[in-house]
């Protein structure tokens, strides 16, 4: 078996390291971000059978076209001054949501690091709306 291992490796090496990069780029965010990441039907049981808060990070003004009824808007930015405010859900499930997935990637490394039980929903408002889930909105 060796025999036949070491000229394979040899004459396939670009494929075998283009395979690790790949794998390696699909997996290293969520590495970097030790954030779970939940599915939209992952967070629609989470927020239906454990009643987890839904945390929307985006800016006010994004929050106010679109939102996912019931969400508090606490933005990205405001997160560290705004922790005292967020004490209550310390116990509780936490999904955060912005627009793609990316603001509430960071949004929830911050926030896991603070002892909050805290999951990214994975696509954000947009695969939210993607998949024909309903959303509210102040300004229309």
């Amino acid at each position: 078996m060796n025999t036949m291992l070491m000229p394979f490796l040899s004459e396939n090496w670009p494929w075998l390291l283009s395979a690790s990069l790949a794998l390696l780029g699909l997996t290293l965010p969520q590495l970097i971000s030790g954030a779970h990441e939940k599915t939209i039907s992952e967070a629609v049981l989470a927020m239906n059978r454990e009643h987890a808060v839904i945390l929307d990070v985006r800016s006010a003004a994004e929050f106010s076209t679109s939102y996912i009824k019931g969400a508090k808007n606490i933005p990205s930015n405001e997160l560290a001054a705004r922790e005292k405010e967020m004490s209550a859900w310390r116990k509780k499930p936490i999904i955060v949501v912005c627009a793609t997935g990316m603001r509430s990637s960071v949004a929830s490394r911050q926030l896991i690091k603070k002892g909050f039980n805290v999951s990214s929903m994975k696509g954000g408002l947009r695969e939210w709306e993607k998949q024909g889930l309903p959303v509210c909105a102040k300004d229309k």
